[in-house]
């Protein structure tokens, strides 16, 4: 007897081919958020970022927005997975919360675009406006791993000058979706789409240096000391002793006749008053000898709060500048605070399920821009990680800053990908203010950085140093230090809504 092999249902044959459809949407959204992870530092393959769009689009694209905001999430899984894990130095479940709630802006960002009609110009629209929601909140916002730090190393780095990270991103953002179009699109499309990757490559490189600004006054010989040592101690079991006698020594090397020294974040930590303490007399030591203005990372202890819960002490951290005659000069209290880092959100929550030893103290929130008054003009001080957030350089050039410092401290992270994403802001910061940054860290980064964002001088992680140049103060406003994020997320807004309206009336079209 022959057997003969039945031909499969139409019905089976229609099921297979969807659930191969889902492996490979599932698979382009992995892909989207691994494109995105290579593409920030340290990997910095920047032109990944609007592959990583590609990506996304195509995992998205004829979905209805249960599914978009599922791949999204996938997508967003990946890259907050992969590039948050230093939280899990500090606590477990503040990790996962991080993780969970940055990957839902990417999940947002898939469910905004429309499912037929109009997905192509909307997908980088949506994007834009998710990723700035991200840099506002929770937590005062965390732009970390955000897709125009990834755009450092690229072409589009000038753009940061005329609308910053929106700016940046909605640019990564449409490059991807154009190259997209030229992938899916036919005919005048196709074509349309390639002459608009040329025009936004084009915009990109013809835009000059320092837009709005200009040199002002005579020229700085700066040092930014890197005392060196271990990383991935957190500062609980940290010898802030050892951290202050790293500095005063590499202090040593700097050459004579600086105009100003940088210290980094944290590295002058006294229990009471700062004043009379032996740490400051052994920085307005260093000034004096050097016969320059030392701006010092340092923190004091704060004044209990009635709120405090039992055990937790409370800590300002300071930018303290110690003037070249030794005396103690001017004060800037951080703003910006790490969650998971420097507070815990919900601590009476979050203790009840996780060790919270490592994190004994929180920081008190200061108020205003980030300016000293100095010998040597009036600086713009970021404090770590404030220099993530554009609009704290942005405050402080609006409050006359001529030179931007940013006293960092990444020295409890094991990997490198903290100490590159800070240089990478620093670079957005100086590109989008006009201004030129100076860079330390107590064990890296330590870097110098001109307007247009090229680092001039950098230092290795962990090695003791001293990292000089001659820098130029600068005066002016950046047409985005002018108007900041909301001319372009109000255009991004605006193309996003258009795209919607645009499906609706060709739904009803075609339902006539």
């Amino acid at each position: 007897m022959t057997s003969v092999s039945t031909p499969t249902s139409e019905p089976e044959q229609a099921s297979d081919d969807r659930r191969w459809l889902s492996v490979l949407r599932s698979a382009a959204a992995v892909g989207a958020g691994l494109a995105w992870t290579l593409a920030l530092p340290p990997w910095r393959l920047w032109w990944l970022g609007p592959v990583a769009i590609v990506l996304l689009g195509l995992a998205v694209r004829g979905l209805d927005a249960r599914w978009r905001a599922a791949l999204g999430g996938l997508t967003g899984l990946i890259v907050f997975g992969a590039t948050l894990r230093w939280a899990t130095i500090f606590t477990l479940p503040g990790y996962v919360v991080l993780v969970v709630v940055q990957a839902g802006f990417v999940a947002l960002a898939a469910a905004l675009v429309p499912r037929g009609r109009g997905w192509l110009v909307a997908l980088p629209a949506a994007v834009t406006v998710a990723e700035w929601l991200r840099h506002q909140w929770p937590f005062s916002g965390l732009p970390v791993s955000s897709l125009a730090l990834g755009q450092a190393d690229g072409v589009l780095l000038p753009l940061a000058a005329l609308g910053g990270p929106p700016l940046l991103t909605l640019a990564a953002a449409t490059l991807g979706a154009l190259v997209l179009g030229v992938l899916a699109l036919r005919g005048r499309g196709r074509a349309a789409a390639a002459v608009g990757v040329a025009l936004v490559l084009g915009a990109a490189m013809a835009l000059p240096t320092g837009t709005g600004t200009t040199a002002a006054g005579p020229l700085l010989d700066v040092a930014a000391v890197q005392g060196g040592g271990s990383r991935g101690l957190p500062a609980a079991k940290a010898g802030t002793t050892d951290v202050l006698a790293r500095h005063v020594r590499a202090s040593a090397d700097i050459r004579g006749g600086v105009d100003l020294v940088l210290w980094p974040e944290n590295v002058v930590d006294v229990r009471g008053q700062l004043q009379g303490s032996p740490q400051a007399a052994a920085v307005s030591a260093v000034a004096e000898e050097l016969e320059a203005p030392i701006v010092a990372g340092v923190t004091v202890d704060a004044t209990p709060s009635p709120a405090d819960q039992p055990g937790v002490r409370r800590f300002r951290n300071l930018a303290v500048t110690f003037g070249a005659d030794g005396s103690i000069g001017p004060t800037y209290d951080k703003v910006v605070r790490v969650p998971f880092g420097e507070y815990v959100p919900f601590r009476a929550v979050v203790g009840r399920i996780a060790d919270l030893s490592l994190i004994p103290r929180e920081a008190v929130a200061g108020t205003g821009p980030g300016v000293l008054d100095t010998s040597v003009g009036r600086l713009g001080i970021l404090v770590s990680f404030e220099a993530l957030f554009a609009d704290r350089a942005r405050a402080a050039v609006a409050a006359g800053a001529t030179t931007l410092l940013v006293p960092t401290n990444a020295s409890s992270y094991v990997t490198a990908d903290i100490p590159a994403q800070q240089v990478a802001a620093s670079r957005l910061r100086a590109v989008e203010t006009g201004r030129w940054v100076v860079l330390a860290g107590p064990t890296g980064p330590t870097a110098i950085i001109d307007p247009s964002g090229t680092v001039l001088a950098r230092s290795e992680l962990e090695e003791q140093t001293v990292v000089e140049g001659r820098i130029q103060p600068r005066v002016g406003r950046t047409p985005y230090g002018v108007a900041g994020d909301l001319p372009v997320v109000l255009v991004a807004g605006t193309v996003l809504s258009a795209a919607h309206v645009w499906r609706r009336i060709h739904v009803r079209r075609q339902e006539q």
